[in-house]
């Protein structure tokens, strides 16, 4: 079942704590992602899926979504396996929401490799470091750049992650957003103090 349904500021799209079903496309409006009341990005792109990890990782969902502005979201209330199923484009689509963010990092990680006075050119091209706790996750998206010649490193927590940075550096850096308590706000505060990755572009994962 697919429902469109209209939000008022402040009205929460998605809870917290819930074990997901299908997922949600932005049609219009701004959304926040916050957890203990703290907003972790915003969802402001229209036709932006979200919350369909909840069932593909069958985990409840660790933050909230909530209307930052009056919002329009078509809910698809359906397993994800049935609607692939039915409908392989959904796949399709589901694949590319993950590569046009990993298209715009590349396009940024680009500009500020060309614009560093040094560099080191390495055989592999893009060296992107993903910090999450799921190796499935890491393992999707090694899968994805892969295929654009991308050398993808991981790191399971912000200790770890910050070992990475002081030994080598990155054209892109992706943080989940679900990683536990503020690991994901302090580790970007962190890094923006790590002298070898403090001009490298650092993208949030919902």
């Amino acid at each position: 079942m697919i429902k469109l349904q209209e939000y008022q500021p402040g009205e929460t799209v998605l809870n917290a704590g819930q074990l997901g079903k299908g997922f949600c496309i932005l049609e219009e409006g701004i959304l926040e992602v916050i957890r203990d009341e703290k907003v972790l990005s915003e969802i402001d792109t229209k036709g932006s899926i979200f919350g369909e990890l909840s069932e593909i990782l069958g985990l409840k969902r660790d933050a909230d979504i909530r209307a930052k502005t009056l919002a329009k979201v078509r809910h698809v209330e359906e397993n994800i396996s049935d609607i692939v199923s039915k409908n392989p484009k959904v796949a399709v689509k589901l694949i590319k929401t993950l590569g046009r963010r990993l298209y715009r990092m590349n396009r940024i990680a680009s500009k500020e490799v060309a614009t560093k006075e040094t560099h080191v050119e390495t055989a592999h091209g893009i060296e992107i470091l993903v910090v999450d706790d799921k190796p499935n996750i890491i393992t999707q998206i090694s899968d994805i750049c892969a295929k654009s010649n991308w050398v993808v490193k991981s790191a399971a927590d912000d200790m770890s992650a910050l070992r990475a940075c002081n030994e080598s550096s990155f054209n892109a850096i992706l943080i989940s957003m679900a990683l536990p308590n503020d690991m994901a706000i302090d580790l970007r505060r962190k890094l923006k103090t790590t002298h070898k990755v403090v001009s490298t572009p650092v993208i949030g994962m919902i």
